[in-house]
């Protein structure tokens, strides 16, 4: 009876003994499979980190020891942070969606990153902006990757399907169109892309100043209130003279360089369209004209168009538009930003385009190039008509007096030796008269003859 005893005690703590490793060997499973699924939630979930001093919904995509680049999934906006100045850049003005002078398109124009340009088949032009038609209709996608963030902003009411690219390198914001994977449904055919319209763009209360390189470069200055007259348009390097176009009423000069930039209070930025410069126009606009900013930008020509007439002088005489085929000439359309030293200027900006064009482009300074002489033309005075009790005489209105021309030769003499030649038109008293003069008399209103 004893044995049988010990017997049923030692199957009963051997079943207790195999039940526990089963247990433990279960349990030991049920941990691995858990720990999979966490990690595999982990993987399909992660997003770039929060980061403080960043307001909620922007995440950190990438950085490099000059710049980090924000993404904003739910507006798709951008934000780049100068490390060393501690200024953030934006694709788009800061409540955007407020802005008290856009409505209409413009209203969700000044929220876009792209704006499309497209026709039909009967040469018909539409735009649509990707905020209106991809973000809000929730058409688009993203993926983060180690170099920045690729966006796949759809437009499905037009068909069309526009991949871009924005990262990081060095101290600059790389922002691509990938040309080549333009994906277009049906008859519509994209003409022209505005590419980050509102980049940097600044407000009305704002002072400062957009950079166009019209000639050799112009400065339109921010709120000039002249939104009366026609937006500044150039082709880069200058229009195709094969074309016929419209009647241009801007003074202008060919666009001789790939560049604009921004000055807004003390700090400046620098754009360099660096592929697809060729089939590019630059584009400037004002506050109070379209909307509260001040922006400066590059539009990117898929189609050209011209203006003819037919039978022209008759009854049946006709203006009609060609459009030329469809070219997507580069692989994919780049403009670098680059983000200068605090009150850089337009001086900054021409010499960090100089450093591109030498480090990136092989542009070699020649021997003795250093030395060669500058030449400078100032103009000091024009002639205006003024009345006097009703009769009508000669004036000079003065743009640089002696002393001024005084004061920037010595300042000129700090920064660059006597390397420059000076010419002073209209310093003459009756100088735009068509007669032989026969001594020299200054203009007082400049200074006369002892300021000279």
């Amino acid at each position: 009876m004893k044995n049988n005893t010990m017997n049923i005690w030692k199957i009963l703590i051997k079943g207790l003994v195999y039940l526990a490793m089963f247990g433990l060997f279960i349990g030991f499973v049920l941990f691995l499979n858990k720990s999979a699924q966490e990690e595999t939630v982990e993987e399909m979930t992660w997003k770039p980190e929060a980061v403080q001093g960043i307001p909620e919904g922007w995440e950190l995509v990438c950085e490099n020891q000059n710049l980090e680049l924000y993404f904003e999934p739910s507006l798709v906006q951008l934000r780049v942070k100068d490390k060393a100045t501690g200024v953030e850049w934006r694709s788009n003005p800061e409540n955007a969606a407020e802005d008290a002078v856009a409505f209409g398109q413009n209203k969700t124009r000044v929220q876009s990153l792209l704006e499309l340009s497209y026709a039909d088949d009967q040469s018909n032009f539409f735009t649509a902006n990707s905020f209106a038609e991809s973000v809000q209709a929730d058409t688009y996608t993203y993926e983060y990757g180690d170099d920045g963030v690729y966006v796949n902003l759809q437009f499905a009411k037009q068909g069309f399907e526009i991949p871009c690219f924005f990262g990081i390198r060095d101290d600059r914001l790389v922002a691509r169109i990938f040309s080549e994977q333009i994906q277009q449904h049906g008859n519509l055919q994209v003409t022209s892309i505005a590419f980050l319209p509102y980049f940097g763009a600044g407000s009305g209360e704002e002072e400062g100043y957009l950079l166009v390189p019209d000639g050799s470069g112009a400065l339109i200055y921010f709120n000039n209130q002249k939104q009366t007259y026609q937006p500044y348009s150039q082709k880069v390097y200058g229009r195709n003279l094969a074309l016929n176009v419209q009647s241009n009423l801007l003074n202008t000069q060919n666009a001789t360089m790939p560049v604009f930039g921004i000055q807004k209070g003390q700090d400046t930025l620098l754009a360099v369209i660096t592929e697809g410069e060729y089939q590019t126009e630059i584009k400037a606009e004002i506050a109070g004209r379209l909307t509260a900013n001040n922006a400066v930008y590059s539009n990117a020509l898929f189609i050209q168009s011209e203006y003819n007439t037919l039978l022209s002088g008759s009854d049946n005489e006709e203006s009609v538009v060609m459009l030329s085929p469809q070219h997507n000439q580069f692989s994919y359309y780049e403009v670098s930003y680059f983000f200068l030293e605090e009150n850089s200027g337009y001086n900054g900006m021409a010499s960090r385009y100089r450093q591109y064009l030498i480090e990136e482009k092989g542009m070699q300074q020649t021997a003795g190039e250093a030395q060669k002489s500058v030449n400078l033309t100032f103009l000091g005075g024009v002639e205006v008509s003024k009345t006097l009790l009703g009769v009508p005489y000669r004036a000079v209105k003065k743009l640089t007096s002696f002393a001024e021309l005084k004061d920037t030769v010595l300042e000129l003499q700090k920064e660059a030796g006597n390397s420059f030649q000076i010419n002073m038109r209209y310093l003459e008293k009756d100088s735009s008269m068509s007669m032989m003069p026969t001594k020299l008399t200054y203009e007082g209103v400049l200074g006369g003859a002892k300021r000279v």
